[in-house]
């Protein structure tokens, strides 16, 4: 289960198996997902952002955000949380189509939230970007 490369140059990762370790960090604001989980000595899992708003559901309750004001989006930096307070929330993101990895992904005016596995967690090739 290694990484293949694809017809546009970008990578794709296997999902990791269920019940693999993982956790949700929380970035500094500005930091890219790849920045914040390499603070927890971690990396970022490309293939576990959520899906669906009950996946969203599980990563706000296991981390303690308040679910109120949360709408899909479409920003591949979602999930995040906007620096401007009472802006909503988007958990919905879309890859970017110039291919890069969303983990890689920052911008100055987001917190995001970020799919972060122990080194040594998973196999070799799980982590592409």
């Amino acid at each position: 289960a290694g990484c293949e490369d694809t017809q546009d140059g970008c990578f794709t990762a296997p999902r990791p198996p269920p019940g693999a370790l993982h956790r949700w960090h929380v970035g500094r604001l500005g930091q890219s997902c790849d920045e914040a989980c390499s603070d927890a000595r971690a990396q970022c899992i490309e293939s576990r952002w959520p899906a669906t708003l009950r996946d969203f559901d599980i990563v706000a309750g296991n981390i303690g955000l308040d679910k109120f004001h949360i709408f899909p989006g479409q920003s591949p930096l979602n999930p995040a949380i906007p620096s401007q307070a009472g802006s909503p929330m988007h958990w919905k993101g879309e890859h970017p189509k110039d291919g890069q990895s969303r983990c890689a992904l920052a911008d100055p005016s987001v917190t995001r939230l970020c799919p972060c596995a122990q080194f040594g967690s998973y196999e070799p090739g799980d982590f592409c970007h």
